[in-house]
């Protein structure tokens, strides 16, 4: 599985007109990396009704069950991004992967819902440690001109890890139960240790970097040192919109099952083709990002989500919600490359470990209050009000990103 995937990245990344196969072997083992961490991710969303029969839980306490893991995200996001300054990206990389493994294996295991949030949370835990070094790796190999196009093409395997972690569940859960999916997939994330093990070997150094910007890693500078107005702007408007996307991505299978009677099965397919779109949408979203300006397609980006979503909540069928969950998903991952390159052009290389941590920050902290809030909102005023809320956060979001001033201060 996991070669299937590294060819998948490389045939990606064989279109970007870099000048290193080194860099070329690079993105596609980060890649590859991404698709594995991220495979767990969205397994448990798909889940909640099922945990809510299983352990007896209201839909607020499974609202908490996604939170509480975010809410380690948030606290872990600074000092992961610290780190990232100070450390070889690559070794934190296979740190986060290592963690990721010995986390699946324990969910298999957990005796219980207590202990479900624990590994959970663990997780999480796993990937924050892994996006800072592994975004700055990335921008740091590629220059600005190809810098969407490789940002949007590691995206990409992030997403398709979104997406067959719940379609694995929907093919696999009525013949081996929920717990073997996640056993299932610690074979890749190992065999992508190994292969992280191999590019560590063939690289002395992380990048060719300056001197100035050498010491700026050596030394924890103050979160203020990339703070500028814009790019203060910039991560509230990605936080905003993140919200929003995060409180459908926690209930739709919930709404699915619960308002359109559709099985667990069937709307956790639907659940992993909306990540499933990012897979193309990804890549496209960061060419299109290097054509036309970052913030131009991140705008409209935002604005396709937004109508797409409002199809959703008055499709009739369920065909119609498919075919408009395949777009939605489509134009919100096409943002990826598009905001990860805007990080990158507002900060200086030496504190870019720091400002991925603060760009993932407000997404992670405002993204742990969604579930909760969503669960609160669909047990008191109807499952079907999450998309009024949803829509008015992407839309707050984008008002905010329009608003934003450009004024980058790196190359």
């Amino acid at each position: 599985m996991v070669g299937c995937e590294s060819l998948s990245a490389a045939s990606g990344v064989a279109r970007l007109n870099s000048s290193s196969s080194l860099q070329k072997v690079s993105l596609a083992t980060i890649s590859t990396a991404h698709f594995v961490n991220h495979v767990f991710l969205q397994i448990h969303l798909a889940l909640i009704p099922v945990f809510m029969n299983e352990f007896s839980i209201s839909l607020v306490a499974a609202g908490l069950m996604v939170s509480i893991p975010m809410i380690c995200e948030t606290v872990g996001t600074i000092p992961s991004g610290l780190l990232a300054d100070r450390t070889k990206h690559i070794n934190q990389v296979i740190a986060s992967l290592s963690i990721t493994a010995v986390a699946a294996t324990l969910t298999f295991l957990a005796p219980n819902f207590y202990a479900i949030v624990g590994t959970l949370s663990l997780l999480t835990i796993a990937t924050t440690l892994y996006h800072p070094p592994a975004y700055s790796l990335t921008a740091e190999i590629f220059p600005r001109q190809h810098r969407s196009k490789a940002l949007g093409v590691h995206g990409a395997e992030g997403t398709l890890g979104f997406s067959l972690g719940p379609i694995s569940l929907g093919i696999l859960m009525a013949t081996t139960g929920w717990r073997f999916v996640y056993l299932l997939w610690v074979a890749p994330v190992i065999v992508c240790i190994v292969l992280l093990l191999n590019l560590k070997g063939r690289t002395s150094r992380r990048v060719e970097v300056t001197a100035q910007q050498e010491e700026l890693r050596r030394t924890f500078g103050s979160v203020g040192s990339v703070l500028t107005g814009a790019f203060v702007l910039l991560l509230v408007a990605f936080g905003i919109n993140t919200m929003g996307r995060q409180v459908i991505s926690s209930l739709i299978s919930s709404y699915l099952v619960m308002e359109r009677g559709i099985s667990v099965a069937t709307a956790s397919v639907v659940l992993g083709l909306i990540s499933a779109a990012g897979i193309v949408a990804a890549p496209l979203g960061g060419f299109l990002g290097d054509r036309i300006g970052d913030k131009r397609w991140l705008t409209i980006s935002y604005l396709g989500t937004f109508g797409t979503l409002l199809g959703i909540a008055y499709a009739s069928t369920l065909p119609q919600i498919i075919i408009l969950a395949l777009i939605y998903g489509a134009f919100g991952y096409s943002g990826m490359g598009p905001s990860t390159s805007l990080v990158a052009a507002h900060t200086p290389t030496g504190r870019r470990g720091l400002a991925y941590a603060l760009y993932f920050l407000p997404q992670y902290s405002l993204s742990a209050l969604a579930p909760t809030l969503g669960a609160i909102v669909a047990q008191n005023y109807g499952i079907w009000n999450i998309f009024p809320l949803a829509l008015a956060m992407i839309l707050a979001g984008t008002i905010t990103l329009v608003l934003t001033k450009k004024t980058p201060t790196s190359q």
